[in-house]
């Protein structure tokens, strides 16, 4: 799928587009083989079912919370780069996150979970208390801290769950600097 395909489809699950959205997942699933795994109509599908059957209160269709590997051993949460970054700057021309585009796994995940910070946080909450006991988080590996709700979001849940370790890199100050003077 070409990057301005995706940039669209982000910038609706961004807006709260929904049915633009399931309707625009939907003629990627009608124009592959949905039963192909790993393929952009088979995400396309699980995510457009998942939208159009539940209320994004139930289980996810990706995972929320990924688990690194032996080089990169933490958890991890990410959400779409560019619609998720208010403080970017001249860094969208070469974002990284973007290169994870070519796979349909990662950006799919990363539009779950846009969706779910922006409409059902506590579908993320859920998973996040499932975390194993002392666990390391990495927010954001891809996107950033679109909001003060969102920011306020994660900083009530790492007050819930203290044993998690988490970190994460910003170029959204003034989202930070906005809920540290209110």
């Amino acid at each position: 799928m070409k990057r301005r395909d995706c940039i669209r489809l982000a910038k609706l699950a961004s807006n709260g587009e929904n049915a633009a959205l399931i309707e625009s997942l939907r003629v990627i699933v009608s124009d592959g083989d949905a039963c192909k795994v790993n393929s952009w109509s088979y995400h396309a599908k699980r995510l457009a079912d998942w939208m159009a059957w539940s209320d994004m209160a139930g289980a996810a269709p990706f995972t929320i919370f990924a688990k690194g590997n032996s080089k990169l051993p933490f958890y991890a949460f990410s959400a779409l780069p560019l619609v998720s970054c208010p403080g970017m700057g001249a860094c969208a021309k070469f974002c990284y996150s973007l290169r994870a585009w070519r796979y349909p796994a990662p950006f799919f995940r990363q539009l779950q979970n846009l969706l779910l910070i922006k409409q059902a946080p506590e579908t993320i909450a859920r998973a996040f208390h499932k975390l194993p006991v002392a666990a390391t988080l990495r927010l954001y590996v891809d996107g950033d801290i679109d909001s003060g709700e969102t920011l306020a979001f994660w900083f009530g849940l790492l007050r819930e769950r203290g044993d998690v370790a988490a970190y994460g890199y910003s170029k959204s100050w003034h989202v930070f600097l906005k809920f540290h003077a209110d």
